[in-house]
């Protein structure tokens, strides 16, 4: 029997089936278990407005800050986390940070300087783009697009070889580098789905009614969704191979609302007021405000 590293996976393109049924391959180890690998891409979808930016950098510093959990999912690996913030901007940004609980907890001040970037523009025109975002996630743990629909790429992200080209472009660089990559998508009408890809295998799942839904779900390591509908925030989570498990948000905050639903920062407030010194970045390393 021949033992098989993550690399010499990646690297052999065929196998005979002797090599297979022979092979020992390297047990997967969750970034956040049940949730997330690295060395893969995810999908985050959901309805605009619901608190899907809160949540994902909810995620990231508890990535980053080396919590035990998120949500009550095991956190299995911490490290440098990389957020791309391509839709708020530094006005809007500078709350919705404040707001997390976690960010204002002065007990991470010292410690963890430099392990969560965020950083304003991504731009994917060309293989140079591409090097650089690879080289960018080459020491993170995790990468965070936040979100596919503000990406600046000549690709259409609607049409189905585009989307699953930008979606294996994604994979070959989190494979490469074992960083995870997590890009945030949001809810198209289902018409436009089955009008632009038609049917597929994946249509049975909730992800058919988003943007470029059949191939980014077929493509990414798997999905999760945020719905709040009938005042019930739910997180579902549907991997590509696994049967779907949903967490009842209410019962991870003991039978509240999430925090960022209950404070209703809501993003696009015209009347937050606005912090001169944030008003422009290129990009900017987080650290927790003293109190």
């Amino acid at each position: 029997m021949k033992e098989y590293t993550f690399e010499e996976m990646r690297m052999k393109d065929s196998w005979t089936g002797e090599e297979l049924f022979d092979a020992k391959f390297p047990v997967k180890r969750w970034l956040v278990e049940g949730l997330i690998y690295p060395g893969v891409s995810t999908q985050f979808f959901g309805q605009g407005k619901i608190g899907k930016t809160y949540l994902a950098l909810d995620l990231a510093l508890h990535v980053a800050y080396a919590e035990p959990d998120f949500l009550e999912l095991p956190i299995r690996k911490s490290g440098p986390v990389l957020y791309y913030m391509l839709e708020e901007g530094p006005d809007d940004l500078q709350p919705i940070l404040c707001s997390n609980p976690l960010f204002n907890s002065n007990f991470y001040l010292e410690t963890m300087r430099g392990q969560f970037e965020i950083r304003k523009s991504l731009n994917l025109y060309s293989r140079e783009d591409w090097a650089k975002l690879k080289e960018s996630c080459s020491d993170r743990v995790l990468c965070v697009l936040d979100s596919l629909t503000t990406l600046r790429t000549r690709l259409n992200k609607s049409r189905p070889e585009d989307a699953k080209e930008l979606v294996l472009g994604f994979n070959d660089i989190a494979s490469e580098t074992g960083c995870a990559f997590v890009f945030l998508n949001h809810q198209k009408g289902k018409s436009f789905v089955e009008e632009t890809l038609g049917y597929k295998a994946s249509d049975g799942y909730r992800v058919r009614s988003f943007k470029g839904a059949g191939e980014l779900f077929d493509a990414s390591g798997g999905t999760f969704s945020l719905v709040v509908g009938d005042n019930k925030p739910r997180l579902i989570i549907q991997p590509r191979h696994a049967s779907e498990k949903v967490i009842n948000l209410k019962k991870v905050f003991r039978n509240n609302q999430p925090w960022w639903m209950r404070t209703k920062p809501g993003s696009g407030n015209k009347n937050r007021k606005k912090t001169p010194k944030m008003e422009s970045f290129d990009e900017i390393s987080v650290e927790i405000p003293s109190v």
